[in-house]
């Protein structure tokens, strides 16, 4: 598909040595063909840059246009996202972290949806979790339910929805470049999470989020990322950021007489400062702890009835196909 509408896609690295090449591999198999490449490195210390520099004079001729940013220092992932939407020159923009991957029609598939719903603004869909070349897993049936729940409302409730369970595919996040123009930037206090406060923002401003049921990306679990800590059960630094972020931004909208929020914020950040106690490492004391009082938070009970809800919809989908 050569399309006649430019789409930005930003990759995010920082320390992606080992993964940039995928990524970049991955856009440049697009099927759809007009696309600005930008890459955006967040004063990286190993040769990323040099990767990425050698990469683009050799493919810089399958671009409209490509082009490495670098920083001179290292801003953290919340000012890093920004700063790269404003990079872009395209009509739609395509954000990619350096270990992420598109899969081939990515492109492709979201402007066609775009183009068919003319009304849409921010479109996330179905991904893969890819875990190395052999092993690449759809996601959770009870995910890709509730996502198409939550993209079938309004934005007023889709802002409560994530309020109270912030799931999604960030990963595959592909909007307007109108978008930070038209609602302006995010109040974001957490250094590691931009994508929470970056919809919860949208939502509330207005902007209503859509959902295709497609797989469109790869998104790499590994341990080193951000919200891993090798060898241990929880990320401390991780939980403390998130902590800020859910007294700063979350909080303030909840109302005090929620008392199925209280109870699960309650139970959860008990959870997390037993396990811390004991030792933060995974064996069977903290793994048996753990699951006792994830069976205490309400919200367990919530995506247990997704994942059956998922099933059916899957089921029904299957059924319908072979009609």
């Amino acid at each position: 598909m050569n399309g006649d509408i430019l789409v930005s896609v930003i990759v995010y690295t920082y320390h992606s040595s080992k993964t940039i090449i995928e990524t970049l591999d991955s856009i440049y198999q697009q099927t759809y063909k007009k696309i600005e490449l930008i890459v955006s490195d967040d004063a990286s210390s190993d040769n990323t840059v040099k990767l990425v520099k050698d990469w683009i004079d050799k493919n810089r001729g399958r671009f409209v246009r490509s082009e490495l940013k670098i920083n001179s220092v290292n801003m953290g992932i919340t000012k890093h996202f920004m700063k790269g939407i404003s990079y872009a020159n395209g009509k739609w923009i395509k954000i990619l972290a350096g270990d992420d991957m598109l899969l081939e029609t990515c492109i492709e598939d979201d402007m066609l949806y775009v183009k068919k719903h003319k009304d849409t603004e921010y479109l996330m869909t179905n991904m893969l979790y890819y875990y190395d070349k052999e092993t690449c897993v759809e996601m959770r049936t009870g995910l890709r339910a509730y996502c198409k729940f939550v993209c079938a409302q309004k934005a007023e409730k889709q802002f409560r929805l994530l309020l109270h369970q912030d799931t999604y595919t960030a990963p595959s996040g592909f909007f307007s470049a109108d978008l930070v123009e038209k609602y302006g930037e995010p109040f974001n206090p957490s250094k590691n999470n931009e994508d929470l406060p970056w919809l919860l923002h949208l939502t509330k401003s207005g902007c209503r989020l859509r959902y295709m049921d497609k797989p469109t990306v790869k998104y790499r679990q590994d341990v080193s990322s951000i919200s891993r800590q090798e060898g241990a059960f929880f990320n401390s630094t991780h939980l403390k950021d998130s902590k800020k972020l859910e007294q700063e931004l979350i909080c303030p909208n909840i109302s005090k007489g929620d008392i199925l929020y209280h109870w699960n914020r309650t139970i959860k950040w008990f959870r997390y400062g037993l396990i811390i106690r004991m030792g933060n490492k995974r064996n069977c004391l903290t793994m048996l702890t753990n699951h006792i009082l994830l069976l205490l938070q309400p919200y367990t009970y919530k995506k247990i009835m997704w994942e059956v809800v998922g099933i059916l919809y899957i089921k029904k989908k299957k059924v319908n196909s072979l009609e």
